[in-house]
């Protein structure tokens, strides 16, 4: 039996729907949008001398951002952690990019998603709950024919 992909990313490489390059690229993106430094010099707690002085350090002693701010006094660890929280906030997901990018369309990203959490089966039962018998009506039926079990309300 064939190992499953360790993630939707993966998966997507794995079906030929986008490339290694563009995967890369994608985490580029991501990654640069969350850097620490980055956070900590937009909202002030430090500035562009302390976060480079941080980023060197980081560096020459392989060692997280956070650490390197910390050990060279420029933050305390509740500001580190106030960052990394922060950062999870902002962290834009790796298949919203591929969208933004043009490397794959929207709907054949959801579509493949799908397919990905059917076959890790992690999804079930679905509970579909809104007012509109047309709205829950149109969801059933897309989301049967990927196989999950759809139960439907119309009130919370």
């Amino acid at each position: 039996m064939k190992n499953q992909p360790s993630s939707f990313s993966e998966y997507l490489l794995e079906k030929g729907l986008i490339s290694r390059e563009q995967l890369e690229t994608a985490h580029s993106i991501q990654n640069k949008e969350r850097l620490l430094g980055t956070i900590a010099v937009e909202m002030g707690i430090l500035s562009s001398d302390d976060a480079l002085k941080a980023q060197e350090y980081q560096e020459t002693y392989d060692v997280p951002f956070g650490e390197a701010a910390i050990s060279l006094g420029f933050i305390t660890s509740n500001q580190l952690k106030y960052l990394l929280d922060v950062r999870t906030r902002k962290k834009i997901r790796s298949g919203d990019i591929l969208v933004r990018e043009g490397f794959i369309n929207k709907e054949k990203l959801y579509e493949e998603l799908m397919r990905f959490e059917k076959k890790r089966h992690r999804l079930k039962k679905i509970l579909v709950c809104d007012s509109s018998a047309i709205l829950n009506s149109l969801l059933k039926k897309s989301l049967s024919k990927y196989g999950y079990q759809v139960l439907i309300c119309i009130s919370g």
